[in-house]
């Protein structure tokens, strides 16, 4: 899982990414977007959460996966 990170969103005027520039990577590449500052505390814990909840759903939809390949149907014959 990806998440595209904007840092230093307390300095507006030194911005050197536009918006329209963030909205076309994050559609080209299907990944989402924050900004952070960590100066101002503003959306780093979400970031960190954002990563760790698409991990942790991941991995339990591989385990959940694994489970049902191995859960075939026996017949006797």
């Amino acid at each position: 899982p990806m998440l595209l990170v904007g840092t230093k969103c307390d300095l507006p005027a030194e911005r050197q990414v536009t918006a329209a520039d963030v909205q076309t990577f994050t559609n080209k590449y299907e990944v989402e977007f924050i900004e952070t500052s960590a100066k101002n505390d503003i959306n780093v814990r979400e970031a960190f959460s954002m990563v760790a909840t698409r991990v942790l759903a991941k991995y339990k939809k591989q385990a959940n996966e694994k489970k049902k390949a191995n859960t075939g149907t026996c017949t006797l014959q």
